[in-house]
Order: structure tokens, then sequence, then C-alpha cells
């Protein structure tokens, strides 16, 4: 088993991101180099190996503290290429990440695998000297492969109710993959934080994302009238998979159940595109509960990560 860094360039990775499963956002190469150019952070990539076989990818964040140490993020990795991204990852490689960060040399690892949250996965972290510091975010993956009628029916009958109600609307849907798209997005969505009062993702580590995007990577859509755009949604592609990343919405986006309509198109638009899973983002049902339910309601499988830990 070894760890090969920064060996890989860009194709390399997306290569390898498409023969996973499921592969996370902050795994992906845009988001390494927008969180580079955005935060000043060093990325280094690693491809994990056996027998000359790549059995896994993964990028870390890393910065130096006060001249004396340096901490790194693992978020949402590795990436398993083997067919092992439903939580049972191989304890050698396991270990052999956790080794590459001695303490001893004042190098901290703060480390977010994308496993499950179970007894057994908690057990083998301790067992490469890993302590858990903070408990793991929800969920919820969509697969979408499956075909239109399976979806429909997965969906709760009132995400369903919904959906009828704005396709009965005279809403436009315009959907854009270029930088003019993600740049309109932006505008409403910055507009929709400041009146809300919200916190979400930073418009400039999206923008950063677009910087370094190809085409195609980064997709948008949005709900109009014949006057103004109501309503616009924003994912990021990703190997196989695609993040539902940011959403903004007006009283008359509301009003038209103009979200259920966009969510519903763009799983028809990514699954045309070959993106085969999407991951709908967090799970807050304390501060967000509102947007929690309706990203349960599309009834993607729920998955609850293990944690963070040093």
């Amino acid at each position: 088993m070894e760890i090969i860094w920064d060996n890989c360039d860009r194709s390399t990775w997306e290569i390898a991101s498409t023969q996973a499963d499921r592969s996370s956002l902050e795994q992906s190469w845009i988001y390494g180099e927008a969180v580079r150019d955005h935060y000043g952070m060093t990325v280094k990539r690693a491809i994990i190996r056996s027998n000359e076989k790549t059995l896994g990818i993964f990028q870390i964040f890393e910065k130096s503290f006060l001249g004396v140490a340096k901490v790194s993020r693992l978020v949402r990795g590795p990436i398993w290429l083997d067919g092992q991204a439903a939580g049972e990852p191989p304890e050698e490689a396991m270990t052999a990440i956790a080794k590459s960060f001695p303490l001893l040399r004042r190098h901290l690892l703060f480390w977010t695998p994308e496993l499950p949250n179970t007894a057994e996965n908690l057990n083998l972290m301790r067992s490469v000297g890993k302590r858990r510091m903070v408990t793991g975010l929800s969920t919820a993956w969509l697969d979408i492969t499956k075909t239109d009628e399976e979806l429909l029916k997965s969906f709760s009958g009132n995400w369903r109710n919904m959906l009828r109600a704005g396709e009965r609307t005279d809403l436009k849907i315009r959907i854009r993959d270029d930088s003019k798209g993600v740049g309109t997005h932006l505008s409403a969505y910055d507009a929709f934080r400041q009146q809300r009062r919200f916190v979400g993702p930073s418009s400039e580590l999206i923008h950063s994302m677009g910087e370094n995007s190809n085409k195609g990577d980064i997709v948008t859509l949005t709900a109009g009238t014949a006057q103004q755009i109501v309503a616009g949604v924003l994912f990021v592609c990703h190997g196989n998979s695609a993040t539902y990343y940011t959403s903004w919405n007006s009283n008359e986006g509301r009003n038209n159940r103009a979200h259920n309509t966009l969510l519903w198109r763009a799983i028809q638009e990514l699954k045309g595109r070959g993106i085969s899973w999407l991951d709908l983002g967090g799970l807050n049902t304390e501060s967000a509960a509102g947007v929690a339910r309706f990203k349960i309601g599309l009834g993607g499988e729920i998955v609850t990560l293990s944690g963070t830990y040093l």
C-alpha cells in the first residue's frame, strides 16, 4: 500500500472520479482549485495504490499555523474507485493516510471521511489512531438513473402535488452551463442572502469554482416570467455525481412552486449529461427545517457521516 503525492494532473483526476460510485464536491478538482485561490491554502492531491492498482484518490487543504505547525483538512474523502464507496474502505489504506500526517512533526490532520455514522466506522477510525471531534453532517443521495416514473413515485405526495402545480404555471425554465449563467445566479443569490440574512456557501468561492471550471462543470437553472427571473438553482458536477449547491427564491417563485419545477428539470438535465447520483446537500432540521423537508421529500437515501476526526 502506498500514497503517491502530487503526481496527478486534472485529466487523470477527473477520469478517476468517474470510476467511483459516488464522489463528493469537496474532492472535485475545481473545488480544490477554488479553495487554493479563495482561501490561500495549499492543495495537495494523492493517489492510493496497492500492487500497482489505484484504489482511491483524495485531496487535502493545508495551511501553516504560526510557522510552527501544519494544519490539513481532508473533507469527504478519499474517493474509492473499487466499489467500496458503500462504507467499507480498506483498513490498510486508512492507516497509510493517517501515518502521512505525524503528530510528532506537528502536522495536524482534521479528517472528515466519507463514511456513514456506524459503530464499525467509529472503531475503524479509532484503529488508525483518530478520535472524533465533531459529529457528522447529514445529506441525501438521490439515484437519478431511475426512470422518470420511478423517481416520481419516490417523491412524497406533497412534493408531487407542488410539482404539478408548478408545471401548470407559465414560468419559463432556462438552463445554462457557462460563466454567464454562474454570474447571473450569483447576483440574485447574493441579494437573496442579504435580504433573508442567512449564511450559505460563499459567492466568492463559487465564482472561483466557475473560473476554474470547464464548460458543463456548473449547471444553473432559472425560472422566470416575461418580466423577470423569480428563482434559481446551481449544481456542481463531479465524476458521476452532482451537488445541489445553492438556490434563491422570490415571493412569486414560492407562489408558483418554482423550486419544485427547477429541481425536476435539473434532475432530467443532469441525467441526460450522464450523472448518476445527486447529492442534495446538507440537511439541517433545526435552523433550516423547511429546506430539509423539501429535500427529504425527493425520497433520496439519507446518510449521516461519521464525523470529523483528529
